[in-house]
């Protein structure tokens, strides 16, 4: 009889730990198809459940964010970081558009100092010295991420995207298209075609024939 009580706990408590992803799931589903309150009332429940649900916290946290309730966005990418170190970056984002830019510094600053190379932090630590005036900091940053050599099609994506970005802060327009017609991805075109970092070749022909 001890046996099969045992048993059942097993499979009972198995059971909710395959619902609670079922749950976190249909939320990041939500969060996908712009159902921003959908995905916040599942998962507020979620987190009232499993406080230390940290992909909860992050799943949260980004519906936050698209909704643009910053302030709550904010909180919950804390507290997932806290619970989950592997989310530490993920408040990036969030900290361009509230234009911390000492923050995504401190942040990032001494996971590059270790040798971390990945592309996207590279351009994040960039873009934060040069938008706090820092203009030698990112450009030693720049060139790390030039002298980087990455195997992944999306890392290079990303490497050129920020490039491109980097040559418009020098007035550099030819250099800027060059890096962008290396763009595999649409979607990095694409996003370049709406955001104001571009904005100084919105106009240009051949920008707009790339970003189509």
């Amino acid at each position: 009889m001890e046996k099969l009580i045992v048993y059942f706990l097993i499979v009972f408590t198995s059971l909710s730990v395959f619902a609670d992803i079922d749950k976190l799931e249909q939320a990041s589903k939500l969060i996908s198809g712009g159902s921003y309150d959908q995905a916040i009332e599942i998962l507020d429940l979620e987190i009232r459940n499993n406080p230390n649900s940290a992909r909860g916290h992050l799943l949260i946290a980004r519906a936050y964010h698209w909704k643009k309730d910053l302030g709550k966005a904010h909180e919950h990418y804390i507290l997932a970081a806290s619970l989950n170190p592997t989310y530490k970056f993920e408040i990036i984002p969030l900290l361009d558009e509230l234009q911390e830019w000492n923050d995504i510094i401190d942040l990032v600053g001494p996971e590059v100092n270790q040798g971390n190379r990945d592309p996207s932090l590279l351009g994040n630590l960039a873009t934060a010295y040069k938008e706090s005036g820092k203009r030698s900091e990112a450009e030693k940053v720049i060139k790390l991420l030039l002298a980087t050599n990455y195997e992944g099609s999306n890392d290079n994506d990303y490497k050129n995207y920020v490039l491109a970005y980097y040559y418009l802060w020098e007035d550099d327009f030819a250099k800027s298209k060059e890096h962008l017609r290396k763009i595999k991805s649409k979607n990095y075109l694409r996003y370049a075609r709406t955001s104001p970092k571009f904005k100084k070749v919105f106009k240009d022909q051949e920008f707009i024939e790339l970003t189509k």
